[in-house]
Order: structure tokens, then sequence, then C-alpha cells
């Protein structure tokens, strides 16, 4: 059904709903461009490949460096907390961090991604 311009657009009912109207306006070529457009851009964008995994040994680092960032702010308030935390990073060998650190940048050098989230780790940024 066709309405010519000047006058109102039709009215429709939805099924189902009594009394209430639902405006129908038929997609003009610019609307129709616009949509387009949109769609196209975040189908682009979902698109996109998701950036490959950090190595293996770049994330246990990143993840001892969190573990060992964390041990290193708890208040040892008495014998057996000191102990807890003592134990933790042994466990996370938190004394070789620096080491550890060098040795990955060394062998990571040609990637930068990996590069960047030992360093980010380091900063506290991840």
């Amino acid at each position: 059904m066709r309405y010519k311009p000047g006058e109102p657009p039709p009215r429709v009912r939805p099924q189902g709903e009594k009394g209430k109207f639902m405006i129908v306006r038929p997609l003009s070529s610019a609307g129709f461009a616009v949509l387009v457009l949109v769609l196209a851009a975040a189908g682009a964008e979902a698109a996109q490949p998701a950036a490959p995994p950090l190595p293996k040994d770049v994330k246990a680092f990143v993840d001892r460096r969190a573990g060992c960032d964390h041990w290193a702010g708890e208040e040892p308030y008495d014998a057996d907390r000191r102990q807890e935390i003592a134990r933790a990073t042994r466990r996370l060998r938190c004394d070789r961090l620096e080491r550890d650190e060098r040795r990955l940048l060394k062998r990571h050098a040609g990637s930068p991604r990996a590069v960047e989230a030992v360093r980010e780790a380091r900063d506290g940024s991840l």
C-alpha cells in the first residue's frame, strides 16, 4: 500500500495489540544507504582476526609477576601470615623476576606484542 507525499502515512495495527498503532514509513534511499554502511562497518569490525595468543612462557611470566606484585603488597601482621607470604613468594620465584624478564625480552625481541606484555606486566598495566 503506497501513500502520496503530503498525506499521513498509513497506520498498521500489530497483531495481538488492541488500540496501539505503529506508523510504517518506507525507507528512503538515503536511509537505506546509511543502514547498509552501518551494517558493513559492524561486519568489517567483527571480521578482524583475533590477535595471536602470547607465547606460553610470556603468559606464565605475566601471571607470575601479577602474583608477586600481589604478595609484595600483603601485610605480614603475624608469624603465620609472614610464613604464608614467604611460601607464596618462593613458589612464584619472585626473587628471579628480573633475570627472567631480561631473558624473555631477549628471546622474544622480534615479537613486539610479547615485549609489550612483559613490559606492561612490570609496570603494572596488565
